[in-house]
């Protein structure tokens, strides 16, 4: 049985679920810590589920899932969600079909009037966001410093802060009473 959804507060949920895939990409046979990834259905299958258990434990509004590969992936999970707790959400992706680690979210049926929309200016479909009642929550998946040197790492990471907070001041200035909540990691 789900748990109640108290309309008097919100709970809000980042998750980077490592490789939420239905189906990795030919070239990702590892994690970022170099443990083998199986590529199997099955396999992928069993971790969405896991993802699934445990955002259900959680029973979020809204949670935004970093490295979601598709928005078949995102669906998987709801599916899951609904099965296993009763609980339904909205799905949305990030991504553009399927690819690299896009965001997904999920917005709890109770939520009825919010707009979302990917953030372009985050760049590789890693920025999402949901607004309703006059706050923007952001999903976002930055850039890690496992990869290539830690200058040039340090470098993508400012630059997509600096992408970030540019997007912000540009809502700011049609709509100065608009609250933010960045999520994500």
């Amino acid at each position: 049985m789900p748990r109640n959804f108290v309309p008097n507060f919100l709970r809000v949920m980042t998750y980077n679920v490592e490789w939420g895939f239905l189906q990795l990409p030919k070239d990702i046979t590892h994690d970022a810590g170099s443990h083998k990834i199986p590529n199997t259905l099955e396999a992928q299958q069993e971790h969405l589920k896991l993802i699934a258990k445990n955002i259900g434990l959680v029973s979020p509004h809204i949670c935004f899932m970093e490295e979601m590969g598709s928005i078949k992936a995102v669906q998987f999970v709801a599916d899951m969600l609904k099965k296993y707790y009763g609980l339904v959400y909205r799905i949305h992706y990030s991504g553009v079909g399927s690819g690299y680690q896009g965001i997904g979210a999920l917005v709890h049926e109770s939520i009825v009037y919010y707009t979302s929309s990917g953030i372009d200016s985050f760049g590789m479909h890693r920025a999402y966001q949901i607004t309703f009642n006059g706050m923007t929550f952001i999903g976002l998946h930055a850039k890690s410093l496992g990869y290539g040197s830690h200058d040039e790492n340090i470098k993508k990471q400012e630059a997509e802060m600096n992408a970030i907070i540019n997007y912000i001041n540009g809502v700011l200035v049609d709509n100065p009473e608009q609250s933010f909540i960045i999520c994500g990691d």
